[in-house]
């Protein structure tokens, strides 16, 4: 026989579902809870759930086991699996996100209803990572049900609301004329570092990391070439380690234009005379392209948007991160009758999908043209 009762919370008012389920081991009686239930009809849909189990001989055992031991069993395989790079992002969000909210509950007790709350206030934060936080947190449900933890996968019955990206409606890149006047100043920055580092991000649209991992010897000045096989990421305790690209087409050669190259051997003169007065001698084909003048080691991952962020206020320019130079390279790259290939090839981008959904979007300009564009090629 099940009994529904009503308890109050802080966050309100909700149902709770009790199911006698006989004797145990010890000749008490054993009560099967459910708790969290919004509505009373909720209540009853899993008391008259739970009763059919019971009866049938379906049920699974009672168990105290919450999410956040079940995620922590998880966690020991899924290490084995994926890069550190990887496995860095995926505990902070479980730590930051996930597991305040269900780390402490009995995973039995974790309703559709309580996944639901937890999605939206995903999307009422705007967290743009919405649809990969359903997606982990519905892996431990599943690992969960394999284990005979759990019957159903409660995410199963979850709605993903539409979450509009913290970007949306705001700048992402710069027009040509925008990205000249970033780097002019950047040019007069006093730190020599920011002009050589940002030009060659805008110029070669590598990633952040990439570059930051970056030696004298990827850099071939007789060819015009950079070999990028690595990147800078950080590890569990949150130290710069250097790492395999983020996929096996983001291991590849680019092509530099004169003026870079000019400037990258500026540069590496630059830095030798910089380095040698911090007591450091730079003349190891190994040095690091950027480095931390006081350490001569990697630079914090955070130091270029802070420059960016620095010369975009003094060009009186909007604010895009390090990462919209990436974009800048791309939307100018086609503007300027790079094709798609092409532009996959020196991104690194192992699908070509990526390259055109993510950066083929036409300008302002590119769509005042398009109908002369059309006009000129049928001429009639």
């Amino acid at each position: 026989m099940a009994s529904i009762s009503k308890y109050k919370t802080k966050k309100g008012e909700f149902y709770r579902v009790q199911v006698y389920a006989g004797k145990n081991a010890n000749g008490k009686n054993k009560i099967v809870t459910r708790r969290g239930f919004k509505t009373l009809r909720e209540a009853k849909k899993v008391a008259d759930k739970l009763s059919v189990e019971l009866n049938s001989g379906e049920f699974i055992n009672e168990t105290n086991i919450t999410f956040q031991q079940v995620y922590d069993q998880w966690l020991e395989t899924y290490k084995l699996t994926v890069k550190e790079s990887t496995l860095v992002r995926t505990l902070s969000a479980f730590r930051t996100r996930i597991l305040p909210s269900l780390g402490h509950i009995p995973i039995r007790e974790i309703t559709p209803s309580m996944c639901q709350d937890l999605v939206n206030s995903w999307a009422k934060d705007k967290l743009v990572l919405c649809k990969s936080m359903f997606f982990r947190t519905s892996r431990i449900f599943r690992y969960a049900k394999n284990l005979s933890l759990i019957k159903a996968n409660p995410m199963d019955n979850v709605t993903i609301p539409r979450v509009s990206s913290k970007y949306e409606g705001k700048k992402t890149y710069y027009t040509k004329d925008e990205l000249e006047l970033f780097l002019s100043f950047a040019q007069k920055y006093p730190n020599k570092i920011v002009y050589p580092l940002l030009r060659l991000l805008s110029f070669t649209g590598m990633r952040k990391g990439e570059a930051l991992a970056l030696q004298w010897k990827d850099i071939d000045f007789d060819v015009g070439t950079i070999r990028l096989e690595k990147t800078l990421t950080q590890n569990i305790d949150r130290q710069p380690v250097v790492n395999t690209p983020k996929t096996k087409a983001s291991n590849r050669t680019i092509y530099l234009d004169n003026k870079t190259l000019q400037v990258l051997h500026e540069w590496h003169n630059e830095q030798r005379i910089i380095l040698l007065q911090h007591g450091f001698n730079s003349s190891s084909s190994k040095q690091l392209v950027f480095s931390n003048y006081k350490t001569n080691s990697f630079l914090n991952g955070t130091m270029p948007n802070f420059w960016a962020k620095r010369v975009q206020k003094k060009a009186g320019l909007d604010r895009i991160a390090v990462h919209g130079l990436r974009h800048t390279y791309a939307t100018l790259a086609i503007q300027a009758g790079m094709n798609p290939k092409e532009l996959q090839i020196q991104l690194g981008h192992k699908d070509i999908q990526v390259t055109l959904g993510i950066y083929t979007s036409l300008t302002q300009q590119q769509q005042v043209e398009t109908p002369d564009k059309f006009t000129a090629f049928v001429n009639f």
